[in-house]
């Protein structure tokens, strides 16, 4: 977690804001990252998809694993559309999507079960957590930490981090693959 935190001071000293800032810019409470960056302790994972949907431009390799260029290939570049038009597509995913993205997280992980042909067991074990515990993140019983994801795209780095947070794209990274 040590280098995920850093990558978000990281992120934080890019942008020119504070931590307080981010925080409400994501809508966590005040002290939720803080603390979080002091302690070096697990947040949720929802504050890790409110992140990159804030601010897209940063590779979510980078920031889970720190691996890989911070920024996305051309975000430097100019913008052609408005430079709120990401804001703009994703408000309306707001509310209650937060919480069917992190079941879909949950369902991801079985999905890289399905595509991989490996067991639960085996994910599990991968992991380094018990087979009740990946089950009950499966059935979206209980939010995946950021700490599970980091430790999967360390493990399995062929897995595309957008894809696995927000759904978006292939499962598996192109670049990897080849």
């Amino acid at each position: 977690m040590e280098k995920f935190f850093n990558n978000i001071s990281q992120l934080i000293e890019n942008e020119g804001i504070n931590v307080t800032s981010l925080e409400s810019e994501i809508g966590a409470s005040q002290g939720v990252l803080s603390r979080a960056i002091r302690k070096h302790s697990s947040i949720s994972v929802e504050w890790v998809i409110k992140l990159l949907k804030k601010y897209p431009k940063y590779n979510a390799n980078w920031l889970l694993t720190g691996k890989g260029n911070m920024l996305k290939d051309g975000a430097d570049a100019p913008y052609l559309e408005p430079v709120n038009w990401i804001k703009d597509d994703l408000s309306r995913y707001e509310g209650s999507h937060d919480r069917a993205a992190l079941e879909r997280v949950g369902l991801r992980l079985d999905e890289i079960c399905k595509v991989r042909n490996i067991s639960y067991d085996t994910l599990a074990s991968i992991l380094g957590i018990k087979r009740v515990t990946l089950l009950i993140y499966i059935a979206g019983n209980k939010e995946v930490p950021a700490s599970l994801l980091e430790t999967l795209m360390i493990k399995m780095p062929e897995i595309n981090p957008m894809w696995l947070l927000l759904g978006y794209g292939d499962i598996f990274n192109k670049k990897i693959i080849q």
